[in-house]
């Protein structure tokens, strides 16, 4: 599916209501899209949610994948590159709500990015995340340094381990490669 030119989310697979202790499947696939160019800057190519929703094997330019009130979601095979162009706090993939736990963030590839937001993002008490064995370029960043390649903000027990990242290059004092906020892994 091609998507392109929308106001709000290309993509909207969150079935809605908090996922923390309802356990049942959303049986959301996104699955071999290519969502880009969106009316609105700030925009998510695709938003998703829910219990075991999964996003594999899309193309994103432009845009990103975000994650709301999601549990064991699997975001996996994706490729994209530029995100928003205006906003600089969120990421390429970008988790946030209370209620986010145990999702799967792997097998990525990440980059270009045209604003200062970084590439993985585990925001607002975020807990039990894994970013494993994706692949982060920052060397043809466009506009802006990436803020950081791998975040997390007042989340707990997220583990970041074997990710690749790639041209991450450092000339000021508060630029971070990996930035923890809480009490998270990287290996």
């Amino acid at each position: 599916c091609d998507v392109s030119q929308t106001g709000g989310a290309m993509i909207y697979a969150n079935p809605g209501g908090k996922a923390q202790g309802t356990l049942v499947a959303s049986r959301l696939i996104v699955q071999n899209n290519y969502c880009h160019d969106p009316i609105i800057t700030v925009n998510n190519g695709i938003n998703m949610g829910g219990y075991l929703t999964v996003a594999s094997h899309n193309v994103l330019e432009h845009c990103n994948i975000n994650l709301s009130n999601a549990a064991e979601c699997i975001v996996e095979y994706n490729d994209v590159r530029g995100g928003s162009k205006t906003i600089s706090d969120g990421g390429l993939i970008y988790l946030f709500a209370l209620y986010n736990h145990g999702n799967h963030i792997r097998y990525n590839y990440l980059h270009e990015w045209n604003a200062p937001g970084c590439g993985v993002y585990f925001d607002d008490m975020s807990m039990n995340q894994y970013a494993y064995y994706n692949i982060i370029d920052t060397t043809a960043a466009t506009s802006a340094k990436p803020k950081s390649v791998l975040y997390t903000s007042t989340g707990h027990y997220n583990v970041f381990f074997g990710n690749i990242i790639v041209g991450r290059k450092t000339d000021r004092i508060n630029e971070s490669c990996i930035f923890f906020w809480g009490s998270s892994l990287a290996y």
